[in-house]
């Protein structure tokens, strides 16, 4: 599984580029909160957003 993961993340690298955006974005499932790191950028003039990571958000409240 880390051969392929580590053959994603070229592939991801190669094709973002040096020019990208990071966004961060909360998700929940039942009363389980997670927050996911993105990847944004421009090919062929199209925008692309790719999911680089998530993890449950466990420090802390979980209220709003």
């Amino acid at each position: 599984m880390q051969k392929f993961a580590r053959n994603v993340g070229v592939l991801i690298e190669k094709e973002m580029g040096n020019l990208f955006g990071a966004m961060w974005d909360g998700r929940s499932h039942s009363s389980v909160h997670y927050v996911g790191i993105y990847g944004v950028f421009i090919v062929k003039g199209k925008r692309i957003v790719r999911m680089l990571a998530m993890s449950p958000f466990e420090v802390g409240s979980q209220n709003a």
